[in-house]
């Protein structure tokens, strides 16, 4: 090849690699689904402010989720937090997208704040400020709306008393 094609090829290189940047952010393709950080670090404490959240009733009255959450202190530092769930299955490749009945993934709060999603049964409170501290866990679809029976949502929620 010669230099002048090879400047050509470069050219067209960069261009549809720009073209393809500027598609996929434009669709979303290329961005990171950052819902866990909601652009912010998740060291507590901290806000969320006024985020809304949407309900999927449970429709199936004899296949309710239920969740349990079971707090056991973690021998080196912090909480161990074990989400025990019934007739729901975790689908974390299926966060963000369409509801499918029955399966999502869990969202963390503490203190009434949102910290994070769950993606499974277990997860680490590394620390808390001294006092008592709600912990709680809801149950959500794969859209992130709060699975709800009645109007009430499938949650469970402890409590901390940090010495």
């Amino acid at each position: 090849m010669k230099t002048g094609e090879v400047a050509g090829v470069v050219t067209a290189v960069i261009v549809v690699f720009l073209i393809g940047f500027v598609i996929g952010n434009y669709t979303g393709y290329f961005v990171e689904d950052d819902d866990d950080t909601d652009g912010h670090s998740h060291s507590l404490p901290h806000s969320h402010g006024n985020m809304t959240v949407g309900m999927v009733e449970v429709k199936n009255y004899t296949n309710i989720p239920t969740v349990d959450l079971i707090i056991h202190i973690d021998p080196k530092a912090g909480w161990n937090l074990q989400v025990k769930t019934t007739n729901f299955v975790w689908a974390p490749w299926n966060a963000s997208l369409a509801h499918v009945a029955g399966e999502g993934h869990a969202h963390l709060y503490i203190d009434g704040e949102k910290i994070t999603r769950l993606y499974g049964e277990w997860y680490l409170i590394p620390e808390l400020t001294g006092g008592m501290h709600e912990i709680k866990v809801s149950l959500s679809a794969n859209n992130h709306d709060n699975y709800v029976l009645n109007g009430v949502e499938i949650a469970d929620t402890e409590m901390i008393n940090v010495q």
